[in-house]
């Protein structure tokens, strides 16, 4: 866990590992950390879940991006869990904070980079090196680190899909993420460098009824068409019902209970 800092300017945080098999974020951070010089304000840096980056594993008991929840949606397993714990641990720095950036990645080759934010995040959003950007996550996802910063009046929670975790572009993707970031932040000097982008905005996530077969792989941002057939769970067809993108449609974690993948559709602005 690091921290440097200065009396003077914004709060920040930055997570990496929360999977603890997604090396974009820690790769890039544990290329950056010897020369990163924070001129102002206090930046929090911590590797989100160190168990399971040990064993390069997604988790250890539960999910730790969806922690962040409020404990009453929690199951028993999931409130006496070490996720739970480190969850707990991470918001008391959270609290402090003014934003957050939270860089991630995925095992899928065919995964698309972008970025999950909320309208309150567009300043920094757009100085970040992607070319979509996803909101919505809040509504139809809750529980992960960007959604508890979201939940807060003022605050800011963005988290970045950076890539394939195997590709070396992903690494470098990451890297000019936190360093924009970091200048968004005024924490380092820099001119700030506007992005085009496109908007989109999820509208439905699928969560495993029982056993969840898919047509098909699906690479991130699929367009599929209006009544396409994604597949089955629990003996009904799972169908679109307006033409939209698929994200994370190649999830493994497909338990009873979980999230799979998510539906969204093109918006005109981060809405």
């Amino acid at each position: 866990y690091a921290r440097l800092d200065t009396q003077k300017g914004p709060k920040s945080v930055m997570l990496v590992g929360v999977h603890g098999n997604e090396k974009p974020g820690i790769l890039a951070y544990n290329d950056l950390k010897e020369r990163l010089q924070i001129e102002q304000g206090q930046l929090w840096v911590a590797y989100g879940n160190p168990p399971a980056i040990a064993q390069g594993e997604r988790k250890t008991e539960q999910d730790l991006n969806r922690m962040f929840r409020p404990e009453d949606q929690m199951t028993p397993e999931e409130r006496i869990s070490y996720e739970k714990k480190r969850a707990d641990f991470i918001k008391t720095y959270l609290d402090q904070a003014d934003a957050l950036l939270d860089v991630n990645g995925t095992k899928n080759p065919e995964g698309v980079p972008f970025l999950i934010a909320e309208p309150q995040g567009l300043r920094i959003v757009e100085t970040l090196p992607f070319e979509r950007v996803v909101s919505g996550f809040d509504q139809h996802e809750p529980g992960g680190t960007d959604y508890y910063m979201n939940t807060i009046v003022g605050k800011i929670g963005i988290c970045a899909e950076s890539g394939y975790n195997e590709d070396p572009k992903s690494v470098e993707r990451a890297k000019e993420t936190i360093l924009s970031f970091l200048k968004a932040q005024g924490h380092i000097s820099g001119k700030d460098v506007e992005r085009f982008q496109n908007y989109y905005r999820v509208f439905y996530t699928h969560i495993t009824e029982t056993d969840l077969k898919r047509v098909r792989n699906y690479p991130d941002f699929d367009p599929l068409p209006n009544g396409h057939v994604i597949g089955t769970d629990g003996g009904k067809q799972i169908v679109t019902d307006r033409e939209c993108v698929i994200l994370f449609g190649n999830m493994d974690t497909d338990q009873p209970g979980e999230d799979v993948f998510n539906l969204a559709e093109p918006t005109p602005t981060l809405s």
